[in-house]
């Protein structure tokens, strides 16, 4: 009674009320918009005086920074020292022999493996039983839902040719011609100047001291699928 009191008085004071006809947008009772080098802040009681045209920018304006704050952020560093380093990406291992893909994903969003997969059977198709492979197609419609874009498989001649953030395509079998994925990162090192190149391999039968790998000699005929960000450049690799 006392909200329909309220909505009561509001109209015969000929104000808008939100949720009515005479107020097409509905924000609610404080609404604060900070940018870089702008801050624009109002309250109900003493609302702004803006066109149509305005309001509409302003709302525009809100919903892609706020979509742009929800995309992950690729790590371009590692905290280090100078004989060992910290991945910049939380470990997450496999939790069976074939959701390599899954594992590698989870890391990139930071989510889990879970809700990675239930991700890929509401949005990509993924079947929710049954046998599957993740090809460069399937890698990128996931990859596109947690808001990263995935290129196409590229090969490797040394480690100088892998993206700084990649799948690489390891354990390759001829006959079968699929393979599986392990995730790669190059980055800027804390202690000094200079890159650190290291992957993270979440194969389930993996040992803990052999889940980052920095040995990268034998790389050469290997495939990698490069990776960025949603509105951002790859490193052109």
């Amino acid at each position: 009674m006392t909200l329909i009191k309220w909505r009561y008085d509001c109209k015969t004071d000929q104000k808008p009320v939100f949720g009515s006809p005479l107020a097409p947008q509905r924000m609610p009772e404080r609404i604060r918009w900070m940018f870089t080098g702008f801050r624009f802040e109002f309250s109900l009681s003493e609302p702004p005086k803006m066109s149509d045209a305005v309001r509409q920018a302003l709302l525009r304006a809100s919903f892609l920074y706020f979509q742009e704050s929800s995309m992950p952020v690729l790590p371009t560093g590692v905290e280090s020292t100078p004989t060992t380093f910290t991945p910049a990406f939380t470990f997450v291992p496999q939790t069976n022999d074939f959701d390599d893909v899954f594992a590698c994903a989870a890391m990139l969003s930071v989510k889990k493996i879970e809700e990675v997969r239930d991700i890929a059977i509401a949005k990509t198709k993924h079947p929710a039983r049954g046998p599957y492979y993740f090809g460069e197609s399937q890698i990128a419609a996931l990859l596109a839902q947690l808001g990263l874009v995935a290129t196409v498989y590229k090969e490797i001649g040394r480690v100088a040719d892998i993206p700084d953030v990649a799948f690489l395509l390891v354990d390759y079998n001829d006959e079968m011609e699929m393979g599986r994925h392990i995730l790669f990162h190059r980055a800027k090192g804390s202690h000094a100047p200079g890159t650190i190149e290291y992957a993270l391999d979440p194969a389930p039968w993996c040992k803990p001291a052999d889940r980052v790998r920095t040995s990268f000699r034998n790389i050469a005929g290997h495939w990698a699928i490069g990776i960025h960000a949603m509105n951002t450049k790859g490193n052109g690799k």
